[in-house]
């Protein structure tokens, strides 16, 4: 599947012509007027301003030209990645020591052992 990036006025072009006309702006003095990125001439410092920021978006939406939808099972699975990888920790609620896990722990598991879940809830 060809990508292509829609410029301003609708016009779309593959990433190698968006890539050439990135070099051309970049080369043509600041003041230079160019047509073709929106319905009238523009200037190039104007272009290169616009192509930053496009840029900026395209990175913030992580690589990808569609944001993923948002569903709770993928925040599941991505909790419990970060479980794994070691960037959620948790401790007993009884004693303080910390509880290894694999997965993500609800607050009513969070014990070392069962005598620490028996002495909290006694």
């Amino acid at each position: 599947m060809t990508q292509v990036i829609v410029l301003p006025n609708k016009r779309a072009v593959t990433l190698g012509q968006y890539a050439k006309a990135w070099r051309l702006v970049i080369a043509v003095p600041r003041e230079q007027l160019l047509a073709g990125w929106d319905y009238f001439e523009t200037e190039a410092w104007r272009i290169l301003l616009q192509m930053r920021d496009g840029l900026q978006d395209r990175i913030n939406l992580r690589g990808g030209s569609r944001p993923r939808e948002i569903t709770e099972r993928r925040l599941f699975a991505k909790r419990d990645a970060a479980v794994r990888r070691g960037a959620l920790r948790f401790e007993c609620k009884w004693c303080g020591a910390e509880v290894v896990a694999t997965r993500y722990l609800q607050w009513q598991d969070r014990f070392c052992d069962s005598g620490c879940r028996k002495d909290y809830f006694s």
